[in-house]
């Protein structure tokens, strides 16, 4: 195995490890045996049957067609800055190399921990009645115990002011215009909170955000090349310290240079009998066991990680992985598509809390033809509506023909976000 898969693994739980801890009832046992059996007669399909080496060999070359991936600016060379705070020439040179930048002050320690208090009071008592997930969600998310801000807290930047000014500050948005243009739009917020005892997030990558959805989230304009590194970035924002001890975020600088597991991921969702056709048998119940009853999505994308190793020697070899250890008050900006991951929080009493903005530019169709999402959750994916859920004017203009919901204040506080499917 490579250094880099050894340093990628750090932390993590085994598969199998987690798969033995899961309370399997006897119609999800059944469930599984099932599809192993479908798995075995796919596999047999697979070699036999004329259409699948045809469509082998087409996805070979979608594959393929994801390896070198470059990053550039979606800015045009030599424009003037975007602000006092704008990227310098040479640090947006740095990002399309890395996909990442250095981390900079956005609050003071103070603001960063009062934020941090305040959304913690929120997570109490308003988000419970305000959350954008739908019931059956939150049903199945309390069920099983893992009901947090990072799921009460989804979205809650269109009706908190506080959230909204911060993910809108020129300190921000001036350094992700740089990169992205002057008409800038956040599609979604979110909190990741990690408690003593937290489990370590795994390794994942995005570009279009397709995650449980029936599609993508995210298209670029018609006729427009976009890099797809450069259709979303994220800036996290550390409202307490993040130590490698309460489980600091990772990544894997330049990975966004092969889109091969994001392809994968969107392939075992549409086509998973295929998929689980081509894993060897003993990946089998490991992989349907997170797959299917998993209380989030990393152990999902775990098993599709363990099978697209096997499957196409994805191993990153060579690479750095670096650990974003950030003091309260920082931020980072990163593309979703570098491969990221987080360690486990081993304290006993330290609650990592970041805010999570996820940007595009404004020409961009956020959600489009979605009208639901689909949540990973306990029970397996559940809908929840996107109707109260639009993108955000961050700077610049908002493009009504492309987002025609977009909005250019907070909703009142009073606005409830959910809309049942």
């Amino acid at each position: 195995m490579s250094l880099t898969i050894d340093d990628m693994m750090h932390g993590v739980q085994p598969l199998a490890e987690f798969c033995a801890g899961l309370d399997l009832s006897p119609a999800k046992r059944a469930k599984i045996a099932t599809l192993m059996g479908l798995a075995g007669l796919q596999r047999r399909a697979l070699r036999e049957l004329p259409p699948f080496p045809k469509r082998r060999r087409r996805r070979t070359r979608e594959l393929e067609a994801l390896r070198g991936l470059q990053l550039r600016s979606r800015r045009p060379r030599g424009a003037a800055p975007v602000g006092p705070h704008a990227l310098s020439p040479e640090a947006i040179a740095d990002f399309e190399r890395t996909g990442i930048s250095e981390p900079f002050r956005l609050l003071s320690a103070r603001e960063a921990e009062q934020l941090a208090a305040q959304s913690e009071r929120w997570e109490q008592t308003d988000f419970q009645t305000h959350t954008a997930l739908s019931q059956a969600c939150e049903d199945s998310l309390r069920g099983a115990g893992t009901w947090t801000i990072n799921y009460s807290g989804l979205y809650q930047a269109l009706r908190k002011r506080p959230l909204w000014e911060v993910l809108t500050m020129p300190e921000l948005s001036d350094r992700v215009a740089s990169l992205l243009g002057e008409d800038l739009l956040c599609w979604r917020s979110q909190f990741f909170e990690k408690r003593p005892g937290a489990a370590g997030t795994f390794w994942h990558q995005n570009s279009a955000f397709r995650e449980t959805a029936r599609g993508n989230k995210l298209a670029p304009p018609a006729g427009v090349a976009v890099d797809p590194g450069m259709l979303s970035l994220n800036v996290w924002i550390a409202l307490r310290d993040a130590t490698v001890a309460n489980g600091a975020l990772r990544i894997m600088p330049g990975s966004f240079e092969d889109g091969r597991f994001e392809y994968m991921y969107g392939f075992a969702m549409d086509h998973m009998l295929e998929f689980l056709g081509e894993l060897p048998p003993e990946a089998l119940r490991p992989v349907l066991a997170a797959g299917l009853f998993s209380s989030g999505s990393f152990q999902r994308v775990q098993a599709v990680f363990e099978g697209s190793r096997a499957l196409l020697g994805i191993d990153f070899a060579g690479r750095e992985v670096r650990d974003l250890t950030l003091r309260a008050g920082e931020a980072v900006i990163f593309t979703s598509l570098n491969m990221h991951a987080s360690y486990p929080n081993v304290t006993s009493g330290d609650t990592r809390l970041a805010l999570v903005g996820r940007y595009t530019a404004a020409d961009v169709s956020v959600y489009p033809g979605l009208d639901t999402n689909h949540f990973p959750c306990p029970d397996g994916p559940i809908a929840y509506s996107l109707a109260k859920l639009p993108p955000f004017l961050v700077r610049g203009q908002v493009d009504r023909s492309v987002n025609p919901r977009a909005r250019v204040e907070p909703y009142p506080e009073s606005v409830r976000l959910r809309g049942e499917p």
